[in-house]
C-alpha cells in the first residue's frame, strides 16, 4: 500500500468534475496513473493525472491544463503532474479512468 490513499484522491478528483467540465476547454476524461494508481507511491511521490481534452489543438490543450491545474491543485493539495492523453507509450497498465466521457 502506498503513502497516499488512492481512493481518497479519486474521490477528490470526482468532486471537481463539474468544474472540469465547465472549463473553456473541458476535459472529456480524467485518469489517475503512476505510482499512486499502482499503490507503490512514497510520501515524496507526485500525483499523476491524465487528462483527455479530445482535441489535437495544442493551444487549447495548454489552456485546458492551466485551468485544470487551478481547479485540481487546491483539492489534491499535493504535488500534481498533469499529462495529456494519449501518452506516446500507450496507456499505462495501472491507468484508472476516474471520469469517462464527462457529460459536456
Amino acid at each position: 500500500m502506498g503513502a497516499h490513499d488512492k481512493h481518497e484522491i479519486i474521490h477528490k478528483i470526482k468532486s471537481v468534475t463539474p468544474l472540469l467540465k465547465k472549463m473553456q476547454y473541458p476535459a472529456k476524461r480524467v485518469g489517475l496513473f503512476g505510482s499512486v494508481a499502482r499503490g507503490d507511491d512514497t510520501i515524496e511521490s507526485d500525483i499523476d493525472i491524465l487528462i483527455d481534452f479530445g482535441s489535437e489543438d495544442d493551444s487549447a490543450i495548454v489552456r485546458g491544463f492551466i485551468d485544470a491545474k487551478k481547479i485540481l491543485r487546491p483539492v489534491i493539495g499535493m504535488n500534481l503532474h498533469l499529462t495529456d492523453y494519449p501518452l506516446p507509450s500507450g496507456d499505462p497498465p495501472e491507468l484508472i479512468w476516474v471520469e469517462t466521457d464527462i457529460d459536456i
